[in-house]
């Protein structure tokens, strides 16, 4: 984490915070750390988040020792915004930078630019997302760009078509994250469904952050869909499952040998508590 307060969020929601880096020596020592103990599979893989990037002073010190800590991808969170002046596009790619993740509010100009509290930053993020990879294209070098998507009561229906405009801007993977407390995961449901569903239909990978595979029906489809052998089944760990009440079963034709691996997730019993404002009475003995 390079600081705090940095990533773009939905000012309706929540007041722009004072953005704040942390001392590099002490964010090049968690690099290192990191690297360090990386355990099997490909990587190290960091990430750097928190603060916008680009704002930070030793911004390229900090990209020298994720490359000197043997780092195979680094992924920048940033706004992209600077990425559109002079060669920084060109700079990030040289420099190993091959993930950028940037986030969408809304599907417009207007709207995004209202959520964030900021004007023209709709425009000045794809300026910035499309000499990314312009730069990647002309340099050959493999680059992966994703789209964040904080869902709220003020975007929700938005959601579709801020995918649509994602896709558009050339990512090819869009996160949606359900981040607002006060929105009930059971009325949000048809509009995150049809998030996914446009992703499909413009071949973009959507997944849901904090939304576990069981939460309801057709959500397995984006999310996971190897737990259960049959549509609508059960196994004996969803019992355990504070979400078990919601839960619309599964994929056809999911291999079997891996439901033992299923485990309700951690928090789930706040997650049952925010599905259960949707229902009457309460689904879970858990509350």
């Amino acid at each position: 984490m390079l600081g705090e307060n940095g990533a773009t969020r939905c000012r309706r929601c929540e007041p722009a915070g004072v953005e704040t880096v942390r001392d590099a020596a002490e964010v090049i020592a968690e690099i290192r750390e990191v690297s360090s103990s990386w355990g099997s599979g490909p990587g190290p893989n960091l990430s750097l988040a928190g603060a916008e990037p680009f704002r930070h002073p030793h911004f390229a010190e900090i990209v020298a020792a994720c490359i000197e800590a043997g780092a195979r991808r680094i992924r920048l969170y940033s706004d992209a915004v600077a990425l559109a002046s002079g060669d920084a596009a060109t700079t990030a790619i040289d420099n190993g930078i091959r993930h950028l993740q940037f986030t969408l509010l809304g599907s417009t100009a207007p709207l995004h630019d209202s959520r964030c509290g900021a004007a023209g930053a709709f425009d000045d993020t794809l300026r910035g997302v499309q000499a990314f990879a312009t730069a990647a294209s002309d340099s050959k070098a493999p680059v992966m760009i994703s789209a964040h998507i904080p869902v709220c009561r003020h975007n929700l229906q938005d959601a579709p078509s801020i995918v649509t405009a994602a896709a558009k801007a050339g990512v090819s993977r869009v996160s949606v994250e359900l981040a607002d407390p006060h929105l009930a995961l059971l009325p949000a449901a048809p509009w995150v469904s049809a998030a996914c569903d446009t992703g499909i239909v413009n071949a973009t990978w959507v997944e849901v952050e904090g939304v576990p595979f069981c939460l309801a029906a057709g959500w397995e489809l984006h999310l996971a869909s190897i737990y259960r052998p049959i549509a609508g089944s059960k196994t004996a760990v969803c019992d355990s499952c504070a979400l078990n009440g919601a839960c619309g079963g599964a994929t056809p034709g999911a291999g079997v040998e891996v439901v033992s691996a299923f485990r309700p997730p951690a928090d789930a019993d706040r997650l049952a508590a925010r599905i259960n404002r949707g229902f009457k009475p309460p689904v879970s003995d858990h509350e």
